[in-house]
């Protein structure tokens, strides 16, 4: 669990993002994911769409829950820090090309997405984001940014079962001038831990 060793783990999520964003950038340099690379030039129209794009990306992942078992990463509570470390990184990786630093930061503090991924029962094959629409509430956030309310139409399968079971999630997601996610917001509706699983555990 990111948040249980207290000042030790802040110090190791410090260390592994610095490690991971160096890592990153040098990839990125050589062959670039995401559309929002830092370049000038780029109309106003188009920055907007990459700021979508980026924004839809990056709850697709979000919402993913319990992708490829990344829970299992913090499940061994006896993990050295430099286990830790390497949990941490693998666990964020898939957000990195969407979002920057300090928004990881602010995830992590707040045990985002891991907190639903461990909702999830046994049982279930996947959750993931079946539908994504964002919505430009108009205000700008940051001084640079704009604020996007989301609705996720979330998509459940389970073993031993055909039945294919749908939820809506809402919130909002904040993108900076560049493209990138910088903060994200999850409305949490009532009956999310039963669907997820939690309330039958």
């Amino acid at each position: 669990m990111i948040l249980m060793h207290g000042m030790t783990v802040v110090l190791i999520l410090a260390a592994c993002l610095t490690g991971v964003e160096t890592m990153e950038m040098s990839g990125a340099e050589q062959a670039v994911e995401n559309p929002a690379e830092r370049s000038g030039g780029v109309e106003t129209e188009q920055m907007r769409s990459i700021a979508e794009q980026n924004a839809e990306s990056f709850l697709k992942e979000f919402f993913s829950f319990n992708k490829d078992d990344r829970r299992a990463l913090f499940a061994d509570t006896e993990s050295t820090d430099e286990q830790m470390v390497d949990a941490v990184a693998a666990y964020y990786e898939g957000f990195l090309p969407y979002t920057e630093q300090a928004c990881i930061e602010e995830m992590a503090s707040a045990r985002l997405p891991l907190k639903y991924d461990r909702m999830c029962g046994d049982w279930i094959v996947s959750v993931k984001a079946k539908e994504v629409s964002l919505e430009e509430d108009g205000s700008e956030a940051f001084g640079d940014g704009t604020v996007y309310d989301y609705t996720v139409l979330l998509e459940k399968e389970e073993y031993n079962t055909d039945t294919i079971e749908l939820f809506d999630i809402d919130g909002q997601i904040t993108v900076d001038a560049e493209g990138f996610v910088k903060r994200i917001y999850v409305d949490e509706p009532e009956g999310l831990e039963r669907y997820l699983g939690k309330a039958a555990e």
